[in-house]
């Protein structure tokens, strides 16, 4: 089976032209399945500019969405927008879908938050963009910041032990899961070194990894690949004996499509 993934494509960056070059990209590698984790555009043109990517490429995409894709907007706004989108776009796997890709091999995810559960986000002097743009996360203090991050975060745990277990009820051999938020530390960088306490609260989502290590070290005998973004640099860590996390690399304006292959 032959996936071809992207992370953080920030379409929003690009002229039209430069969307449907990448498109003949993703077309060109004539892989079975497309996925996107997160950072597609920003609220207003996210699911638009989705749709001119598939026509684009003749594929249709799997995709969780990532904190650029709120800007300018509300998670619940976007979500539903993105659960009501046709087959022929595209599947948003954070609603809960799990996708079979070939015999022994599902696909499942969830969007992810950077849910200040690691590092230190009281004393961290780190401002997001996030904090101004995204409706849900504009609250009077940056104490009510923190919880609603970690509720936020939280909420995509619970998201996220739902679709493993609804993926795990098909007797898999391998789970792809695809989430736009690192679970892990180790598995963010910046300049080679892994996310420093000030940059983990907001680059990491411990809800997510927690369950990911839970439901792999009940499953041993299931092969967990997680596939993340965000960080935009690359990274691929093992975290279990069955569970490794790969980190696409991106760059604004120069979206970048991954050929990745999985025995049946």
């Amino acid at each position: 089976m032959k996936l071809a993934w992207a992370t953080d494509i920030h379409l929003n960056f690009l002229t039209p032209e430069a969307v449907q070059r990448f498109g003949r990209e993703v077309a060109a590698l004539g892989a079975d399945f497309f996925l996107v984790t997160g950072d597609i555009a920003e609220a207003p043109s996210v699911l638009s500019l989705l749709e001119d990517l598939v026509e684009a490429s003749g594929q249709a995409c799997h995709f969780v969405l990532g904190n650029h894709d709120f800007y300018r907007g509300s998670v619940a706004d976007v979500r539903r927008r993105a659960s009501e989108l046709s087959d022929e776009i595209g599947v948003w796997l954070g609603d809960g879908l799990v996708i079979d890709l070939a015999p022994g091999i599902v696909l499942a995810g969830v969007d992810g938050w950077g849910d200040a559960q690691n590092g230190s986000p009281e004393h961290s002097p780190v401002k997001l963009s996030d904090f101004r743009l995204i409706e849900d996360l504009q609250v009077e203090n940056h104490l009510r910041l923190i919880d609603k991050l970690r509720a936020l975060g939280e909420e995509e745990g619970f998201r996220a032990r739902r679709a493993l277990d609804k993926a795990l009820s098909r007797s898999p051999r391998r789970v792809l899961f695809a989430t736009h938020i690192p679970p892990y530390r180790e598995a963010c960088l910046y300049n080679g070194q892994s996310a420093n306490d000030d940059w983990a609260p907001y680059f990491t989502c411990r809800a997510v990894g927690d369950v990911l290590l839970d439901v792999a070290q009940r499953n041993p005998e299931v092969e967990f690949t997680c596939l993340a973004g965000h960080s935009h640099a690359e990274a691929h860590r093992r975290v279990l004996p069955n569970l490794e996390v790969r980190v696409g690399f991106a760059d604004y304006g120069t979206p970048r499509v991954e050929e990745l292959r999985f025995e049946s």
